[in-house]
Formats: structure tokens, sequence, C-alpha cells
């Protein structure tokens, strides 16, 4: 997203901003190199396989504030979003794999936890295979705030700064940033090695 298509949306900031709609997993590209400064040089190309076009990678590019004020409104609404969206998608019929993408995407098993909330979302849902959780994890980790490509790491920087010290997020954030990174490199490499 660019600043002109958040502007005028409620949004989290301090100063009630909306910096991004973090719409997710819509971000697929090959890569033929690191610029100098380490970032990836995106191939103009489409990809020899085209995940956007399959209907389960297009039903997870959807909007995270949407579907956690949908799930508000329904009667399977918790204080964690990831829980909330999968609830809602699960009520909207789909897949169960999309489902389970939104529930634990990100390392949202440890965030579950530190809420409380680790055995309830372990109850209702089982996590998919590693590949594609990662997938997602890296698009989320590589996207930042106004939508621009950041350094895992710098994400997570921000994440912190954002809620601060003591704050339930930035403690999940102290907890998984170990296993952020490491799937987020593994990726990185993956897509390094395919280009």
């Amino acid at each position: 997203m660019v600043p002109v298509e958040t502007t005028r949306r409620d949004g989290k900031g301090e100063d009630g901003r909306t910096r991004t709609r973090e719409v997710k997993l819509a971000v697929f590209f090959t890569q033929d190199k690191l610029d100098d400064k380490g970032y990836p040089v995106r191939n103009p190309a489409p990809p020899a396989t085209s995940p956007p076009s399959s209907p389960r990678t297009s039903s997870l590019a959807w909007s995270r504030p949407t579907a956690s004020a949908a799930a508000r409104t329904t009667s399977a609404s918790s204080p964690f979003h990831p829980l909330d969206g999968a609830r809602f998608l699960r009520c909207a019929g789909f897949d169960g794999q999309v489902v389970s993408l939104v529930a634990y995407h990100s390392c949202a098993q440890v965030e579950a936890d530190v809420r409380g909330l680790g055995a309830e979302l372990a109850a209702e849902l089982t996590p998919v295979g590693p590949l594609l959780t990662d997938a997602l994890l890296y698009c989320d980790m590589t996207t930042g705030p106004d939508g621009d490509y950041v350094r895992p790491a710098d994400r997570l920087a921000e994440i912190r700064g954002r809620y601060g010290p003591g704050h339930e997020v930035t403690r999940f954030i102290e907890l998984a940033a170990s296993e952020i990174l490491t799937a987020a490199g593994h990726i990185e490499m993956m897509l390094v090695s395919r280009a």
C-alpha cells in the first residue's frame, strides 16, 4: 500500500493513522540477485509458476483488519486477530488450509500462548506444512507499515517500537524472533537459489 491508499482510514498508530492494510501473500516474485544493500532485485517477468492465480493463494490476499472487523461481528471472536480471521474464514467456507494459514501466520502460536489462547488455537486448528507457512511469514516480515520492503530484523524492531516494552505483542516478538528470522532466511535463500 502507498500512503494515498490509507488516507482517511482509522488506524492503530498513536496519531490514529493507518499505515498499511496488510494484504499478505500477494507478494510472489522471483529475484535474480541482491542489490548492493542486500535487497532483492525483483525480476519483472512473472514466475514460471504463478501462485497468485490459484484459488488458494488468491484467497489469502485479503486484509487482516477486515478479517478482525468481520470476526468481531460473529459470536466466535477473541482479542487475537489470527484466530478471529481464521474463524471468520471458516464460517465463510474458505479452504481449511487457508483458514489454518491465517490462524498460524508469522508464529501466531507463540503469540497465542503469550495471550493465554494457545490451547484454544490448537484445539480448533492444525498448522499446515512449514514451506507455505514460512512463505507467508516471509511476506509478512518483509512488508513494512508503509507497504515497502523491509528486512525481517528491521520489521521486528518496528513492531517492538510500535507496541513498546511490556506489551504482549512485544513479548511475543521477543520469544519468536529467532524462529521468525530463521524462517524468513530460509525463504530468502530459496528465492535466491531459484533465481
